[in-house]
């Protein structure tokens, strides 16, 4: 049995791991883009429908012609979510959670 590899990343200053069976692709880091987009410019999170979880989508702006989702960056990476993620992620196949 191999043993499980992970890639870190860190965010601020706080480490993430996640295994990489999971990761589908790895973009090459470029600086971030700071947006200076006013409050009133941002509208409410559409309905995307029972399927697709919008919780973490603070909402969507309009910059330079183009859409832009609005994060809650403390809802995408809250940390009782991401353990839920995990321990579905280590679950064996036919196993409830």
């Amino acid at each position: 049995m191999q043993t499980p590899q992970y890639l870190t990343f860190s965010l601020g200053r706080q480490v993430y791991a996640t295994g990489i069976l999971a990761i589908k692709e790895i973009i090459e880091y470029t600086a971030p883009t700071e947006l200076d987009i006013p409050e009133s410019d941002i509208e409410s999170a559409p309905d995307f429908g029972t399927n697709i979880r919008s919780d973490f989508i603070a909402g969507m702006a309009r910059v330079d012609g183009s859409f832009v989702v609005v994060l809650d960056a403390g809802r995408v990476l809250a940390f009782d979510e991401l353990e839920q993620f995990a321990d579905t992620m280590l679950e064996t196949p036919g196993e409830a959670a």
